[in-house]
């Protein structure tokens, strides 16, 4: 089965990093305190 979550955030990190740098994308998708990582899938999704 496919993560969702795992190929929305690369596709997300991808799209930022190209348009900024990998430090403003590590942000933008993990937050800055990597806290996103921690949330579950329905939360994540809101």
């Amino acid at each position: 089965m496919f993560d969702i979550r795992k190929i929305q955030e690369k596709a997300l990190f991808d799209a930022v990093k190209k348009a900024s740098n990998e430090q403003i994308a590590q942000q933008i998708v993990f937050c800055n305190d990597n806290s996103g990582n921690s949330e579950d899938n329905p939360t994540w999704v809101a």
